[in-house]
């Protein structure tokens, strides 16, 4: 634009002059600046501001990084802004004034940096409101100075008509003219405010324009040389080689020599790190404020006739939930998550792994190798699940340490392995599934289901198939003989590594099974919508298995297919059904958006729409969906402090729900209110109940990852608590509906709008907001929990004879909206 332009790292240890107002925002270190009056230290996310053609240097410290806006010199005079005193490490007493610039500066140069021709408005009014500031609150009035005002405003004058004519043939007796003075007075009074010579002053300018052209047109030279004022190209090249101690040929060259061979585009184009989230935060906050200033595509017209049957909705989002790892059920805070999600979103049954972990000191030998069993820690934790009222889902796997001589593959208290002997693991499945029986009467345990170790860990590498095969065998022959009809779910393949690997490994599986008559009830997979084929294996398997201390980055990238898990369940469902298994059910016991525990996206509404995106599309091709994890506590271990550190739980380690909670809880309203489909579509689902008295419409608005600003490393803890952790998915703007319903059941209705959006329902923004507090006390914890629930909205809508009723909404980026019509 031609209003503001920003440069990084300016290299300003020389006198700097320029035609424009500056804004010096400092990223990341200190830098020493001295002008005319003051001379300063500004450390990171201070900023200065330079009036037109004041003189100003700047020293940075190594490592230190600043990003500079130049205002034109039309804009000032749009605005009447006149010379102004602001800076922040100056002006303590006006920090909310200073915050507010801040704001307004960084959604300026978040738009500029990306869209500036299609957010030209917005900039303009984010510009006009940061020098409306500028002018209330900083404006000199006529009776500061330092030096005599006539001097000073005769010294302006000078300025502003070197400033606009520096390219033409100037004289210092041609600017003395213009105000009235000698041409030794001038000379005297430039110099003595400006602390350089006119002549000087003025070779400087143009200096400092033509190395910018340099950099930043494709103008020759010559034409460079003229266009700022030389009178011809050698002395041009003279005085340039001068200053810069190189010829501005060689400058250029060397400067596209430097420059990323692959362009990119956006933010990341303008800077390799991180540095820049110390302003981009501040967007954040203003966006926050006023999300409805983005960008928007045309509304998204529905059409919906009330009496339309387009089948029955299955849901599959609450059948069942994964709660990790058996041991944190000990845990009074993940007894507490789960009494408050089987309540709230309604989950139907639990599936966990560990049960013969060490940890619950269950498998023990004596002195003589003599095997016996412990069911203390057991007991309590089954004991609690059963008085839920819920289905048990038990994984027979992760074989304790003294069964196994393979140690290579160990997580925590548990070895990803197969025991070395079998009669040892016969007697303990056989004591274990008799101590249920006795312990909780057969009637209740046969409606259990039973899953061997994971056959995906033949993927990593971790055991033989062949090995594996007669382990599954042996563990089935088991179970049939103490549950014979028992479900048995064989808890196999992650389908992101199908995609890679090819199905032959499934079906030499499946033919063994059907050969051995011990083919599983239901074929039941993962997927954390991973592209595996961008890294080599054991760096995905070293980067799981990574300890605390090496701050392990993303294990695998993110697929680019917004609709991967659909696919890749559509592929599997596909094969399936050639291979002559049409009538296998498929199940998820675990998905997520991703593999990493530490991607800080997963505290942030994008999970919100993520989960509705994922949950309605995939729903027709399971028979269940259970999300890895319900909380962030069965990660086993928290990477950090910080209670929104990135972890996939739908809640976070102290219980507190995040966004997407409250996208599963919409479902189970969607699922529990009506079950005929009216609609169906991008971004939305709506649904009757079977008499029509009640109308759901689900809306929301997904935005992927973005691939050139998503993390994908560890970033300390101080920088998580002040990333603008949006920045790492696709920037859409807002999105609108348009919603006409037809043939409604006339008479009055209850419309009741919830929302999960940064505003409401989103702990993590609240938490944000807050400031991103330790939550050290109970009383900041409960806090947390009140502000961020859903938003809710409650209005009486008389529909008329018609039938007929008009509905627009607009959403912003990660939004998830269930409005609910239901007839008094």
């Amino acid at each position: 634009m031609d209003e503001i332009r920003f440069e990084f790292d300016c290299d300003t240890s020389v006198p700097h002059f320029h035609g424009e107002l500056e804004i010096l925002y400092v990223l990341t270190g200190r830098c020493a600046v001295m002008t005319a009056k003051n001379n300063y230290l500004l450390s990171s996310e201070d900023f200065a501001v330079y009036n037109p053609y004041e003189h100003h240097e700047i020293y940075r410290e190594a490592g230190a990084h600043t990003v500079s806006a130049y205002i034109s010199l039309p804009i000032l005079q749009q605005a009447n802004l006149g010379r102004v005193k602001c800076c922040s490490k100056l002006q303590p007493d006006q920090a909310d004034y200073l915050s507010m610039i801040r704001m307004n500066l960084a959604v300026v140069f978040k738009e500029v940096t990306d869209s500036p021709d299609l957010r030209r408005l917005q900039i303009l009014s984010h510009l006009f409101g940061l020098l409306a500031i500028l002018k209330s609150q900083f404006e000199l009035p006529e009776s500061y100075e330092l030096h005599p005002t006539q001097e000073i405003e005769r010294i302006q004058k000078v300025l502003i008509y070197i400033g606009q004519h520096f390219s033409e043939e100037l004289s210092l007796q041609t600017v003395s003219d213009l105000v009235h003075l000698s041409k030794s007075q001038l000379s005297r009074d430039f110099h003595k405010i400006l602390r350089i010579s006119f002549s000087d002053y003025l070779r400087q300018l143009r200096l400092n324009k033509a190395e910018y052209l340099l950099r930043t047109k494709r103008q020759s030279v010559t034409d460079i040389a003229l266009e700022c004022g030389f009178s011809n190209t050698n002395t041009f090249i003279l005085n340039f080689r001068q200053q810069y101690h190189i010829t501005p040929g060689n400058y250029r060259r060397c400067y596209e020599k430097q420059a990323s061979p692959q362009p990119q585009e956006g933010i990341a184009a303008i800077s390799g790190t991180l540095s820049y989230m110390n302003l981009l935060k501040y967007a954040a906050k203003e966006e926050a404020v006023l999300p409805l200033n983005k960008r928007s595509t045309l509304p998204t017209r529905i059409e919906i006739d009330a009496r339309e049957n387009l089948g029955k909705l299955q849901l599959h989002h609450n059948d069942s939930t994964s709660l990790g790892w058996a041991e944190q059920l000990l845990h009074e805070e993940v007894r507490d998550a789960v009494r408050d999600s089987v309540k709230t979103i309604g989950f139907q049954s639990v599936l966990f792994f560990g049960i013969f972990d060490d940890s619950l000191d269950f498998y023990h030998e004596d002195k003589n190798g003599r095997p016996w069993l412990s069911f203390t820690y057991i007991d309590l934790i089954l004991d609690f699940l059963v008085d839920l009222n819920i289905t048990l889902q038990i994984q027979l796997g992760y074989t304790p340490k003294l069964l196994t001589k393979d140690r290579q593959h160990v997580f925590g208290n548990s070895c990803i392995g197969l025991p070395d002997n079998l009669e040892k693991w016969k007697f303990l499945v056989s004591g274990f599934l008799e101590h249920l029986v006795y312990r909780y009467g057969i009637e209740l345990v046969s409606l259990w289901s039973f899953t061997p170790e994971q056959l995906l860990f033949v993927q990593y590498g971790v055991f033989s198939l062949e090995d594996y095969l007669y382990y599954y065998e042996t563990t089935w022959k088991i179970l049939q003989k103490q549950l014979p009809g028992a479900m048995w779910k064989a808890r196999v393949f992650d389908i992101d590594f199908l995609s890679v690997d090819g199905f032959d490994i499934l079906y030499r599986f499946l033919d063994y099974c059907r050969q051995k008559s011990c083919l599983p009830t239901q074929l039941s997979v993962q997927s954390f919508c991973m592209d595996h084929a961008k890294y080599d294996r054991a760096v995905t398997e070293n980067r799981i298995q990574a300890k605390m201390d090496q701050q392990p980055g993303e294990p695998a990238p993110i697929s680019a297919d917004e609709s991967v898990l659909q696919h890749r369940l559509q592929k599997l469902r596909s094969c399936l059904d050639e291979y002559g298994y049409s009538d296998l059910p498929i199940s998820v016991f675990g998905w997520n958006t991703t593999l990493w525990q530490n991607d800080l996206g997963n505290d942030t509404c994008f999970k919100a729409a993520a989960v509705v995106k994922h949950c309605l599309e995939s729903r027709n091709l399971v028979t269940a969906m259970a999300m890895a994890h319900l909380t962030d506590n069965s990660e086993r271990r928290v990477m950090n402090s910080n209670p929104y550190h990135g972890g996939y739980g739908i809640l976070n380690y102290y219980g507190i729900p995040k966004a997407a909670y409250y996208a599963m809880m919409f479902l189970t309203l969607l699922k529990n209110n009506g079950d005929i489909i009216l609609a169906e579509g991008d971004g939305y689902i709506v649904t009757r109940s079977g008499e029509g008295r009640k109308l759901q419409i689900l809306l929301y608005h997904y935005c992927h990852y973005d691939e050139q600003n998503h993390l994908t490393e560890w970033i300390p803890l101080e920088e998580q608590r002040t990333i603008d952790r949006y920045m790492g998915f696709v920037q859409k703007g807002t999105r609108s509906f348009a919603i006409h319903l037809q043939n409604m059941i006339p008479g009055n209705y209850l419309k009741r709008s919830f929302s999960v959006n940064r505003e409401h329902g989103s702990s993590y923004d609240q938490w944000m907001t807050m400031g991103a507090p330790d939550l050290q006390n109970r009383t900041q914890k409960l806090y947390l929990t009140k502000i961020s629930t859903y938003g809710a909205l409650y209005e009486n809508v008389l529909i008329g004879k018609s039938g007929s009723f008009n509905l627009s909404t607009v959403l912003d980026e990660h939004e998830v909206r269930l409005i609910l019509l239901e007839k008094r």
